[in-house]
């Protein structure tokens, strides 16, 4: 079975995970990598540079630049060489790469070992693996105060202060 592939040369399917471009490139269609085996449904490329507004269902992955917003009731799969910039609101974020956003998710944040993670993260569930880095104002749960606001306020964590008994 053959088909078009994002770079525009004619593909065939492998009986493996991934198209082999008439060129010599290939392009995965799943990613067992970072998020088990789920079929991508939109892949931008390493090299490949967005700027705009990117809504969707399942499962994308972006290796390449990526500006703008991303809405989706899906999985975000951010990979190793990838940047992403602006505003992220997903069920699922998956981090390998750096994403330099205003971040809602409202399932889970994952950042991987090389994943870096800067601005303001509002989500119930948040792991950092080792290598990772957060930089920027946390917010867990599903709280009424979006990241924005919560930085416009003032809000931040101070180690010296002790919890409320």
């Amino acid at each position: 079975m053959s088909s078009t592939s994002p770079c525009g040369a004619t593909c065939s399917r492998k009986a493996s995970a991934e198209r082999t471009c008439g060129h010599g490139g290939s392009v995965p269609r799943r990613s067992e990598g970072l998020v088990g085996k789920h079929d991508i449904n939109a892949f931008l490329g390493v090299g490949t540079s967005f700027v705009g507004r990117l809504t969707f269902g399942g499962v994308v992955r972006i290796d390449g630049h990526f500006e703008g917003e991303i809405v989706s009731t899906g999985t975000l799969v951010v990979g190793s060489q990838a940047h992403v910039a602006g505003r992220v609101e997903v069920a699922r974020l998956v981090c390998d790469g750096v994403v330099a956003a205003e971040v809602a998710a409202s399932s889970s944040v994952a950042v991987h070992g090389r994943g870096r993670l800067c601005g303001a993260v509002r989500t119930p569930s948040l792991s950092v693996a080792e290598g990772g880095r957060v930089d920027g104002l946390v917010t867990m749960g599903n709280g009424e105060q979006p990241p924005r606001q919560a930085l416009a306020a003032g809000s931040s964590v101070n180690s010296s202060q002790t919890p409320p008994s």
